[in-house]
């Protein structure tokens, strides 16, 4: 399992790469969801023998088109999806964690990252953007978050989305 300093230490798309990887055995299913996929440099997760499927509000290149307020709009069940730093930009993150969770089997996982303002990429968007992250801490349902907040949050999240919260 990802130690959970793990999250400090690397970028999100090592952390769930590597995440993935360590979970691999576990997952009910080899389909990866990429939520918000943009520039889809996850779809690395091939590599691993996952099925990847891309997904994005305004797709760049082969993702799907998916509004986390709507249903998915695919019939294939994931044993992982990833969310990196997506969730932030939901109006209604519980809706979103609804509509995901309504296609995962037993089993399945998703890992959850927001920006961590620590990065050195992070206090750049803070000066440049003026952008404000919602949270502290990068989380993930395979990691332990080191803030009481952030666990707080993220259980109010699930539970609004009648996920559950299990922290290893």
């Amino acid at each position: 399992m990802i130690r959970p300093s793990a999250n400090l230490d690397s970028s999100s798309y090592e952390f769930a790469y590597d995440s993935l990887r360590a979970l691999a055995a576990e997952l009910p299913s080899k389909v990866v969801f990429d939520i918000g996929a943009g520039d889809e440099r996850m779809r690395r997760v091939e590599e691993l023998g996952f099925e990847w499927h891309g997904f994005d509000l305004k797709p760049r290149k082969e993702a799907t088109p998916w509004d986390l307020n709507d249903p998915c709009p695919s019939n294939l069940t994931p044993g992982a999806v990833m969310l990196l730093d997506v969730i932030e930009h939901c109006l209604n993150p519980g809706v979103a964690l609804r509509n995901i969770a309504a296609v995962l089997p037993a089993g399945a996982r998703i890992v959850v990252t927001v920006p961590n303002p620590g990065w050195s990429r992070s206090r750049i968007d803070v000066l440049l953007k003026a952008f404000r992250p919602a949270s502290r801490n990068r989380i993930s349902t395979t990691t332990t978050t080191s803030s009481r907040r952030g666990r707080t949050s993220w259980k109010r999240c699930c539970a609004t989305s009648g996920s559950s919260w299990r922290s290893t």
